[in-house]
C-alpha cells in the first residue's frame, strides 16, 4: 500500500496535480530553537490498484516536514489514508493533534 501511495504522489507531482482533485495546506512554526515547516497534500478519490481492499478509502495524503535547528535541516515525509473527504488543513490539524498525543505519551 505504501509503495502505491508513494507512486501515486510521484506521478501527480510530476504533472503539478493536473486533472487531479487535491488540496494543499502549509504551516510554519518557530519555537524551542527551531523552525518547522509542514506541507500537507491530499488527493481525493485516488487511483490505486488496491483501493477496493480498504473500505471507504477516499483520500490519500502526504505530510512533508522540514525542521531547522542550529543551522542543520532535517526532512521527513509521512503518508496517510482517510475515509473523509475534507481539506488538507483539516487533515493537517488532525495529524498534528494525533502526533502531539503520541509525543506526550513518550515523555511519560
Amino acid at each position: 500500500m505504501l509503495t502505491a501511495i508513494q507512486d501515486c504522489f510521484e506521478k501527480v507531482i510530476e504533472t503539478d496535480f493536473a486533472d487531479v482533485k487535491h488540496d494543499e495546506f502549509q504551516t510554519q512554526e518557530r519555537g524551542h530553537g527551531r523552525v518547522e515547516t509542514r506541507q500537507y497534500k491530499v488527493i481525493t478519490d485516488p487511483s490505486l490498484p488496491m483501493k477496493a481492499d480498504w473500505v471507504d478509502l477516499s483520500v490519500i495524503g502526504m505530510c512533508y516536514h522540514e525542521s531547522t535547528r542550529d543551522g542543520k535541516t532535517s526532512e521527513e515525509v509521512r503518508y496517510f489514508i482517510g475515509s473523509r473527504k475534507t481539506t488538507a488543513k483539516v487533515y493537517g490539524n488532525a495529524l498534528r493533534h494525533h502526533w502531539r498525543i503520541e509525543n506526550t505519551l513518550h515523555w511519560m
